[in-house]
């Protein structure tokens, strides 16, 4: 295998459905059933993966509204569940940071402001965990996706950084795009300064158009 080639571990959150019939927010999971997030971990390392995620694709303060759990008790718990489970095997652990579920002003209702400091957030409570990178991943959007980066090198500008974006089916004239219209040479330039170890892609339309 080629040393630039990393295997990730994926389908976290569907993965945790599959052990339980309470279907309920992934994050949740990390206190109300540690017991399977430490599981799933073990089967990712077990299978091959490099880096394994820490739940906490979408453990942010808009998607805790309403109920009684915070962004640092969540994602503070997570990275301790990470680290348990993989204690004494050779797997990097990333912070895993998704896309918020609206869209930035003016598509949608977030603020850049707002949304920098979701991310901040999130990254000051995962970076506090000692991860050994961070994966933002699952965005449509490159400009949501260079807040993120922006937030988690303001908190720790040396960690390693992977992002990857999902595109909508390629056109001929077009060829691929996130669904906010960004290209490729789109992503490399505009996350450039950031200094990702790694551009991809994922949850896009299927291998063939990857």
């Amino acid at each position: 295998m080629n040393s630039d080639i990393i295997l990730i571990d994926g389908g976290v959150g569907t993965s945790l459905w599959e052990k339980t019939d309470d279907k309920v927010a992934v994050w949740r999971y990390n206190i109300e059933k540690p017991e399977i997030v430490m599981e799933l971990h073990k089967e990712m390392a077990d299978a091959g993966a490099k880096y394994v995620l820490a739940n906490t694709f979408g453990a942010n303060r808009l998607a805790m509204k309403g109920t009684d759990y915070t962004v640092p008790q969540i994602i503070s718990r997570a990275m301790e569940l990470a680290h348990n489970a993989l204690d004494g095997r050779d797997v990097n652990i990333s912070l895993a940071m998704g896309p918020l579920t609206g869209l930035l002003k003016p598509f949608g209702p977030i603020d850049k402001e707002e949304a920098y400091d979701i991310y901040h957030e999130m990254a000051e409570a995962g970076i506090a965990g000692r991860p050994d990178a961070v994966y933002i991943q699952t965005f449509l959007d490159l400009e949501m996706a260079k807040i993120a980066a922006k937030a988690v090198r303001d908190v720790k500008p040396d960690i390693p950084l992977m992002i990857s974006l999902t595109f909508t089916k390629s056109s001929p004239k077009k060829g691929p795009r996130t669904m906010m219209g960004n290209s490729v040479p789109d992503i490399i330039e505009g996350l450039r300064p950031f200094d990702p170890i790694g551009i991809g892609l994922n949850c896009s339309s299927g291998p063939e158009d990857a």
